[in-house]
């Protein structure tokens, strides 16, 4: 056998030694990242922020009673806390299939932490199932362990509220958009779609104008089939703003969006020019190098500390497309032959995924208050996982061996990030979660102060967010707990 014979014969066992290794990395990676998301989903973040106990008390109420926490039989959007329009409302999309988890599963925090989890596991699934559409399995891989190991998606996959469900709902709805054209498909991304619009108000704004951008970027051609996406998605857009508009009350975006006096606040110039000029800075403030990473958002509650919303997956991506740019410009200017980096369609996927991020930004642009907001721009984690995952993907098929050295690192985060999130970050995040309140809850649970004394502890504190406790630890009905709490609150000290 000759010299080049064997040499080949090396260079193909290696390569493939090299693409079984990089499979069986993904794999495991993808599964113990899995693992983290459902490991002590009581334990942290710790408590029960107060969001999540006005979700879990209209969802119990839903439960026991068929109503919402204010009293309104099965509502479509429910009043988050007691009826207060300027505090939010529970999204349909969330509410209903949150109540039939309960039923089985109980109304525990870590039960209905475990459905949030649980969505955010099928839309890892479905980024998957969505690399695996346009490329190849091993894309598809990549794709869910960038979303998998994303900070960003990971917070939102433990806290029990509807904005945690948009994202996942949106890369449904796409995977069933990039699929071969049929009127199923078309009318099944419509519907995810759509979804993820009542899921969560920013989506409304992201939701469209990503439809709009994945068609422009030609990653499918417009068809007669896809026409029911796009009435889907008109009808959902169409409903939601009449709902809006009839509404004849307040909303939060009242007191946080760029009709706020605030929103213009140290801009100095005509009010068409004032507008755009605020709201190109705020969205320059979501680039931020310290929120996308090292810092992140300062509310504990949308991020945990010392990580930035960009991992190492990420930063390892960007890293890796600077260099691939670098040499590309190297090489074109002396004329060596070179192999490309990204071929023609990822590159679209590639400018759609980025293209997307930024649109995802938007809501939050729109607002002045606690920038920059990462549960506002939460609808970009998805995005930012399609952008890493091609980038680190080309890297390896280009250069199998030196690509598996991005691994370390990798291995490196999955060991860090999950140790600071459950000993450092658990400590810091006390607070914003509400621990003492949870913790008194547990005493009158086990009797050791009466339910009363709980209530009177915490005078202040949001009602429907003790409902939840006295519903789900101290035994009481929806309409009982609300009676019982009024009559305590009411009554002279």
């Amino acid at each position: 056998m000759s010299s080049d014979v064997k040499s080949s014969q090396f260079a193909l066992a290696r390569k493939f030694g090299a693409q079984y290794f990089e499979l069986s990395l993904l794999i495991l990676l993808i599964s113990l990242w899995i693992v983290f998301r459902l490991y002590g989903l009581d334990l942290s973040p710790p408590g029960f922020a107060v969001d999540e106990g006005g979700s879990g008390t209209n969802i119990m109420c839903l439960i026991r009673e068929g109503t919402a926490a204010n009293g309104v039989p099965y509502p479509f959007y429910a009043a988050h806390f007691d009826g207060d329009p300027y505090e939010g409302i529970v999204s349909p999309v969330f509410l209903y299939p949150a109540a039939l988890w309960a039923l089985s599963f109980g109304d525990s925090i870590l039960a209905m932490r475990a459905f949030v989890a649980f969505v955010n596991i099928i839309g890892i699934y479905f980024l998957y199932l969505l690399g695996t559409t346009l490329r190849e399995q091993k894309l598809g891989l990549w794709f869910a362990l960038c979303g998998a190991a994303s900070v960003w998606s990971f917070q939102l996959s433990r806290i029990n509220w509807d904005a945690s469900i948009a994202a996942p709902l949106l890369i449904i709805g796409l995977y069933y958009l990039a699929r071969p054209t049929s009127y199923r498909s078309s009318l099944f991304a419509g519907l995810f779609l759509g979804a993820s619009m009542y899921a969560y108000t920013p989506a409304q704004i992201t939701t469209p104008l990503v439809l709009f951008a994945f068609f422009l970027a030609r990653i499918k051609p417009l068809s007669r089939q896809t026409l029911g996406t796009f009435a889907v998605i008109s009808l959902s857009a169409l409903h939601l703003f009449l709902r809006s508009a009839l509404a004849n009350r307040p909303t939060r975006f009242s007191l946080t969006g760029f009709l706020h006096p605030e929103y213009l606040k140290g801009i100095d110039a005509p009010y068409p020019h004032a507008l755009f000029y605020s709201f190109l800075q705020k969205l320059y403030i979501h680039l931020d190098p310290a929120f996308l990473f090292w810092a992140g958002d300062k509310n504990l509650r949308h991020s945990p500390s010392g990580f930035g919303q960009w991992g190492t997956l990420e930063l390892l991506a960007l890293i890796v497309f600077l260099v691939a740019v670098g040499v590309k410009i190297v090489t074109h200017r002396t004329d060596k032959p070179n192999t490309p980096f990204l071929t023609k369609d990822l590159a679209l996927i590639l400018v759609f995924a980025a293209a997307s991020y930024m649109i995802a930004i938007i809501p939050a642009a729109l607002t002045w208050e606690g920038l920059p907001h990462a549960l506002r721009s939460n609808l970009s984690w998805p995005f930012l996982s399609i952008a890493a995952g091609i980038v680190l993907y080309s890297a390896l098929r280009a250069e199998p061996l030196f690509g598996l050295s991005l691994f370390v690192p990798i291995l490196w985060f999955s060991y860090t990030f999950p140790k600071h999130y459950f000993t450092t970050y658990r400590k810091q995040a006390s607070s914003v979660f509400e621990q003492r309140v949870h913790l008194a809850a547990r005493e009158a649970r086990d009797g050791r102060v009466r339910w009363d004394v709980f209530v009177k502890v915490f005078p202040n504190k949001e009602a429907a967010h003790l409902r939840y406790y006295l519903m789900s630890q101290g035994g009481m009905g929806c309409l009982e707990s609300r009676l019982y709490l009024s009559r305590l609150r009411d009554s002279p000290r």
